[in-house]
């Protein structure tokens, strides 16, 4: 391994590592309960931890490290913005951590957006005359001004 590389690009090599480690790791788990009556000598010794930690510790990162730039780069597939992140901090112009702030907050935005679209469509299938919601103004808004109605 090249001596001076980033975290960033420790973790990218990771996570080519990781897929392969949670393929492993998954393997183990099904060897583990057709075997669970056997005796658990005959079962064999699997590395123990997170996939990601035992990643992280080939690669000399945080098991964490792997975990952001994994969660990174499913959101860089459907953000441009958050890849082009990803390639700065690749560059040393930006840290994982700032990147993952960015990407977390683009899928908490997108997470709203999807309840607000799904609030919309709830609205749209309740009847105008079975639930009335009204309020005077909307910048002195308070519990005396709102209410509720249920019509018969």
């Amino acid at each position: 391994m090249r001596r001076h590389l980033n975290h960033a690009q420790r973790s990218e090599i990771g996570l080519l590592l990781l897929e392969e480690e949670e393929r492993l790791a998954k393997e183990r788990m099904v060897i583990g309960g057709e075997l669970k009556d056997k005796a658990s000598s005959k079962i064999p010794q699997a590395k123990k931890g997170k996939s990601s930690d035992i990643v992280g510790a080939k690669v000399r990162v945080s098991g964490a490290y792997i975990s952001r730039a994994k969660k990174i780069k499913e959101i860089a597939e459907k953000e441009p913005q958050i890849a082009e992140e990803w390639e700065k901090a690749k560059r040393e112009e930006t840290n994982i951590r700032a990147v993952y702030e960015k990407a977390k907050a683009v899928e908490e935005a997108e997470t709203i957006l999807a309840k607000i679209k799904k609030l919309e469509e709830i609205s749209e299938m309740v009847q105008p005359r079975s639930l009335v919601f009204y309020y005077r103004k909307i910048e002195d808004f308070s519990l005396e001004e709102f209410s509720f109605k249920k019509y018969r």
